[in-house]
């Protein structure tokens, strides 16, 4: 993977069994496949699962590799320069990465189609390798940037690099001072270009020096260093975050055991298998609430809306003395609310959820103290090393014991 690109077809090989495990295990049933995993592959913090994305795993190991290469002191790059760069600069040929040597190898070929993920931006040491106009510079970025004619009329006047262009200050703590648009002999837009330019680079403090110039990678660290898991999440930046993120990246360290986590994740995305779910899938059914028997079920009704559910969540609110009320249009919207609410404990809302969909399933008539007994005896689920002091509450001392062993 650090080497060679990965075919296509083997990376969804792999992903399809990871996949298959995930929904399936390691039995032959097969279930459905709740998410998709291009999903499940976002990073916790936008809404996701934090699973391995292996096309961006992939690219962002060829990418560390190619970046290696920039360093101009390695044996790496004395290789590949020797075998690929001919007589150019690197920087030069980073300018033309797409002269590619037809016999170029298949990892050299790999490489190079991963590179232009790294935002790369020229750090200033002598000038001497930084084009004018042509090369972003860091600090200055599209300020570096000038109009073909502006460029053409340096090159012509041979001004075409920056220490071409730059008079050294004496001293090593001011920036250096550039050449006025009056000495390039510069008049109208392109005066007012050159002086915006040159306005620029001082501003930002750029200065020459006897050290060559470097590349730094701009989704680095302050060092401009690059590293596979720095170039791994800005891809994963690029596929964007949830719009109602906030409660999704806390749910993960909600002191919950993990099949709540993921159960009231899927709820909130609205991807448990509720009826509405079935039927899209091409089951037939009653496609009643199993609690109610009153209006069609989707994961909205069943944990929200149901008059069995509103019920027994009156109940628990009153039994524990909670002042927030259970309410909003969305699952989403309900835990947003509840989680702001700093009182409401978020495993109370985690545990009494799980608990009336594991209601639904039985095979009886649905049953408030049934739902309640269960919810009461989940507090041997909690460490009890991580028991916050319990509200005062008007209730018997053996259920204020079951309250602070459940939060």
């Amino acid at each position: 993977m650090t080497l060679e690109r990965i075919p296509k077809k083997v990376i969804n090989s792999i992903q399809r069994l990871s996949s298959n495990f995930l929904w399936n295990g390691t039995g032959r049933k097969h279930n459905f496949h709740l998410c998709g995993w291009e999903v499940l592959t976002r990073p916790k913090k936008t809404g996701g699962w934090g699973l391995k994305n292996l096309v961006y795993f992939n690219t962002a190991l060829l990418a560390s590799s190619f970046w290696r290469a920039t360093n101009l002191n390695s044996i790496w790059h004395r290789i590949v320069a020797d075998k690929y760069f001919g007589s150019l600069h690197f920087c030069e040929w980073l300018r033309k990465p797409s002269l590619i040597p037809k016999r170029a190898s298949t990892f050299w070929r790999g490489l190079v189609a991963a590179s232009p993920v790294i935002l790369h931006r020229l750090s200033s040491g002598s000038g001497s390798e930084i084009l004018v106009g042509r090369d972003k510079i860091i600090g200055v970025e599209d300020s570096s940037l000038l109009s073909p004619s502006l460029i053409s009329k340096l090159d012509s006047s041979n001004r075409s690099n920056l220490a071409q262009v730059g008079r050294p200050s004496d001293s090593h703590y001011l920036p250096d001072s550039w050449l006025s648009a009056t000495e390039l002999a510069l008049s109208g837009r392109e005066a007012v270009e050159w002086d915006c330019y040159t306005s620029a680079l001082k501003t930002t403090g750029i200065s020459l020096n006897d050290n060559p110039d470097a590349l730094k990678w701009v989704g680095g660290d302050a060092t401009g260093i690059i590293s596979v898991k720095n170039i791994y999440f800005a891809l994963l930046s690029q596929q964007g975050r949830d719009s109602d993120s906030s409660w999704f990246t806390q749910l993960w360290i909600w002191k919950i055991p993990m099949k709540f986590k993921l159960f009231i994740w899927l709820a909130g995305k609205g991807k448990l298998l509720t009826w509405d779910q079935l039927r899209r899938r091409g089951w037939e059914g009653p496609g009643l609430c199993p609690l109610c028997r009153q209006a069609q079920e989707d994961i909205n009704h069943l944990l929200i809306h149901c008059h069995f559910s509103q019920e027994v969540w009156k109940n628990m609110l009153n039994y524990f003395n909670l002042p927030h009320t259970w309410s909003g249009d969305t699952i989403s919207s309900c835990f947003n609310s509840w989680h702001q609410n700093k009182s409401s404990p978020n495993r109370l809302a985690v545990i009494l959820s799980w608990n009336l969909w594991i209601e639904r399933f039985e095979d009886r008539i649905p049953s408030t103290l049934a739902v309640f007994k269960r919810v009461l005896a989940s507090h041997n689920w909690h460490p009890s090393t991580l028991k916050p002091s319990p509200p005062k509450i008007d209730c018997p001392g053996f259920a204020r014991w079951i309250y602070s062993g459940l939060f």
